[in-house]
């Protein structure tokens, strides 16, 4: 799930309830949650982790990490290369 808010620039709250990443973290749970920062270029968000968690366990490895997610007017999804995100 993504949350985005702001218009130029926006923050992101990204979570992900079955996160892989997660595995191997040694972490309680496989719930995965971030924030991001970034900006709209285009049909483009480009953005930058600020934080990065499985339950308590920080993935601190992922701070500044970036990532570009796509934006299809059509189907109004967001695509960041894995997922697609969908509007409620």
């Amino acid at each position: 799930m993504l949350s985005v808010s702001g218009s130029d620039d926006v923050t992101i709250t990204f979570t992900d309830l079955r996160g892989n990443v997660c595995v191997g973290s040694r972490a309680p749970t496989d719930v995965f949650r971030s924030r991001l920062s970034g900006a709209i270029s285009g049909n483009e968000l480009h953005a930058t982790f600020d934080w990065a968690r499985c339950g308590s366990v920080a993935l601190d490895w992922l701070v500044g990490a970036h990532v570009v997610y796509v934006f299809d007017a059509a189907s109004g999804t967001l695509w960041d290369g894995y997922a697609i995100f969908h509007r409620r």
